[in-house]
């Protein structure tokens, strides 16, 4: 740091004047003191430079470098520590049972490993990547937040079945295959009675097609309960079109899903579809002597039943 102010006179040695005279030191072999000054004070420009810049530059270092130590140090403490064997639930989709959610939290919990520091986004995002990979139930992970002390919000966005394929398998309406039972989910994904094969690690076509045909009837359930019209299941019957079983043993031949929607030259949308339904029902209650309706047309096409 730079000494300001002016400094001290110096004194420095000098030759004496031997024959002595008139103005000259006090006397023979004497020293005359030879009064001069220092070096030069730096200018007022670079002492205030000094001031401005390098003082509060060094105070500024100093600072960081505290900062830094002390967060090193609150990291390893436990208070900024959370631990994944330490997991809870505090909110769930209304249509999945909390049973469900602590199973799928479980799961996640143990795919995290150890500890992750709160104050490391490395290591935050380490887990946010092990999150979005631990479940086939998330479909997302838009968030890992620290919660000070020692817990993490987790926000995950969820997968929804509709389809079920017994013996604790579940599909979505994108056709992800999911683990778990159909009373995990209200109401319940439907059943689907074809054929199923998972030996060679992929879905079939037909369990494919029917789990995007109950994805876009999906919106519309409401409103076939409220016909009074119960599914109890679903499959693929000829030229791959979808057909929904009741629980009065008709079969509603739904045609195909929006995701053949390039093979489905005359196919009407779902709303549509239901209209039909409901025309049907107002002629023939309870879909009384019918054995089979085509939905899919522009009009509905009736096969009379015992």
């Amino acid at each position: 740091m730079a000494t300001l102010g002016r400094a001290p006179l110096g004194w420095a040695s000098g030759k004496g004047n031997l024959a002595g005279g008139p103005g000259d030191g006090p006397g023979p072999g004497g020293v005359v003191p030879d009064v001069r000054p220092a070096s030069p004070d730096p200018s007022p420009s670079m002492s205030s430079f000094l001031e401005r810049v390098i003082l509060p530059v060094l105070l500024v270092g100093g600072l960081v470098a505290l900062v830094w130590a002390a967060r090193d140090r609150m990291s390893d403490s436990p208070r900024f520590l959370v631990d994944p064997a330490r997991v809870d639930v505090l909110a769930r989709p209304a249509w999945l049972s909390e049973q469900a959610a602590r199973r799928v939290a479980d799961e996640l919990a143990a795919s995290l490993g150890g500890p992750a520091r709160l104050l490391d986004a490395e290591q935050l995002q380490a887990w946010r990547e092990r999150l979005a990979a631990g479940s086939s139930w998330v479909d997302a992970v838009p968030r890992v937040s620290p919660r000070f002390p020692y817990q993490a919000d987790v926000r995950l966005v969820l997968r929804r079945p509709v389809l079920s394929l017994g013996d604790g398998w579940l599909v979505t309406a994108d056709g992800v295959l999911l683990q778990g039972e159909p009373d995990a989910v209200t109401p319940p994904p439907l059943p689907y009675t074809g054929d199923v094969d998972l030996a060679r690690g992929e879905l079939d076509p037909g369990v494919v097609e029917c789990a995007a045909a109950l994805g876009d009837l999906a919106p519309l359930l409401p409103e076939l309960a409220a016909m009074g019209v119960t599914l109890t299941g679903i499959r693929v019957g000829a030229d791959d079109l979808v057909l929904l079983h009741t629980d009065t043993g008709v079969e509603l031949e739904w045609g195909r899903s929006s995701r053949q929607r390039h093979l489905a030259a005359y196919d009407i949308p779902p709303r549509g579809r239901l209209d039909n339904l409901a025309d049907v029902l107002a002629v023939r209650p309870g879909l009384a002597g019918v054995a089979r309706v085509e939905l899919w047309l522009d009009r509905p096409k009736v096969h009379p039943g015992p």
